[in-house]
């Protein structure tokens, strides 16, 4: 239950909020861009979540802008890349992978 383990640990220390956008499959479960949370998550199969990666803050002018996960994919090489979006206020050209 991704919302529980927000509620519970909240990392990204925002507003509670769950929001698995991007989802690839993994021997053993799955890996979740969590959007809402601004991390990646660790699904096994029976269920249990762990956080796999925290989505550092960019700052930009100055100010803290967030990195918002939206996909996950397994490249060639076997790395896992991340897209983002720049949380509010969106900040054009700013957003990674």
């Amino acid at each position: 239950d991704l919302l529980a383990f927000e509620q519970r640990y909240n990392p990204h220390r925002a507003d509670v909020n769950a929001n698995a956008y991007g989802i690839v499959r993994v021997p053993g479960g799955t890996l979740v861009a969590e959007a809402g949370g601004n991390n990646i998550l660790s699904v096994t199969d029976n269920g249990a979540v762990r956080m796999v990666a925290l989505m550092p803050d960019q700052i930009v002018d100055g100010k803290p802008l967030e990195s918002v996960p939206s996909t996950i994919v397994k490249g060639p090489d076997g790395a896992f890349y991340i897209s983002e979006y720049s949380g509010e206020p969106t900040q054009l050209g700013k957003a990674r992978i």
